[in-house]
């Protein structure tokens, strides 16, 4: 288990935040794994700078590397929150 902290933009990171969204499409350059945690860090890539917002940590629950018209080297994961964070 990795954990692996992402800029995330507008409205994405809102629709995470809410529960909406669950799933994360994400080229796949630091090797995703099943189980891994993703620290969601709202960014603004207007003003280039992480805006005052409480980061999300979410696990990865299932990982799709090919098939389905997925580009190479892309993923798309389905993620939830953790009902507990393990520490190694």
């Amino acid at each position: 288990m990795k954990l692996h902290e992402l800029k995330c933009e507008d409205p994405h990171f809102s629709d995470v935040a809410a529960g909406k969204k669950r799933f994360e499409w994400r080229k796949n350059d630091r090797d995703f794994q099943e189980g891994d945690l993703l620290l969601l860090r709202q960014w603004d890539p207007e003003a280039k700078r992480y805006p005052p917002s409480t980061p999300i940590l979410v696990r990865v629950t299932s990982i799709l590397t090919e098939g389905y018209e997925l580009p190479a080297g892309w993923c798309i994961m389905s993620i939830t929150k953790p009902q507990k964070v393990v520490k190694e």
